[in-house]
């Protein structure tokens, strides 16, 4: 069942997501400069990384926004350590690799600069993983992961009930 949202106005809406297997063009503007060095906190987990850590990432640019709706979503298939997306320089969105798709609204990134930013992820980092991504990364040449697999577009509708 598909949930049903009531409006101020007392309007009944129901949202409704759709995979439509079109992807945006990205574009490799800068590979990574290595692993950056991971620190542990008091609780033997690894910090997170900083802004100075994202100059040294892996760069993508997206294009074809302007031709999407301000509804739609992205979904970014990435695999590293950590993922951010930045419009026009500023922080939209980031994300810590768990195996699954990382989702952005079109609206934050229509009609600006939008940049998908990775830092790799090294096989001795301090970090949790599931047997399936710790596979992936086992499986990585040089012992690191880092790739944009792809972005693909999800549709999403607010149907009036």
């Amino acid at each position: 069942d598909i949930p049903l949202f009531e409006d101020e106005k007392g309007r009944i809406w129901q949202e409704e997501f759709r995979l439509t297997g079109r992807t945006v063009s990205v574009q490799q503007t800068a590979s990574h400069q290595g692993l950056r060095e991971v620190k542990t906190g008091g609780a033997k987990v690894a910090e997170r990384p900083t802004d100075a850590d994202f100059e040294k990432a892996a760069v993508w640019t997206l294009g074809d926004l302007d031709r999407l709706s301000d509804n739609d979503l992205l979904q970014i298939d990435y695999q590293g350590d950590v993922a951010r997306v930045y419009a026009d320089g500023q922080l939209v969105q980031d994300n810590q690799w768990n195996g699954n798709p990382m989702l952005v609204r079109v609206s934050d990134l229509k009609g600006k600069r939008a940049e998908i930013r990775i830092l790799p992820l090294g096989k001795d980092y301090p970090v949790y993983l599931q047997p399936d991504e710790r596979k992936v990364l086992a499986g990585a040449p040089d012992g690191l992961l880092c790739q944009l697999k792809q972005v693909l577009v999800i549709e999403h509708k607010q149907i009036q009930k």
